[in-house]
């Protein structure tokens, strides 16, 4: 569990313009369901982290809540894509 958060903390500060491009590319349009698997493909096309097996939502969640809150607030959070 440390290791996962050391990890989203080097996503908040070290790759925080990354990941709000990956937020606004696969939140796009106002859409209103978290879609997990295009954030985690395209988190996955970053060089740094190609082997990694992607984030929960809960870690998409808490990213998007920080980083792109006005994507947060769009989402309804009863309907997630599959």
């Amino acid at each position: 569990m440390a290791n996962k958060e050391v990890f989203l903390e080097s996503l908040r500060s070290q790759y925080r313009s990354d990941i709000e491009m990956i937020i606004k590319e696969c939140q796009h349009f106002g859409r209103t369901w978290l879609d997990i698997e295009a954030l985690n493909s395209k988190l996955g096309q970053l060089h740094d982290f190609a082997s990694m097996a992607g984030l929960s939502e809960d870690e998409w969640l808490e990213l998007i809540y920080e980083l792109s809150p006005e994507v947060y607030e769009n989402l309804d959070f009863g309907v997630i894509a599959a």
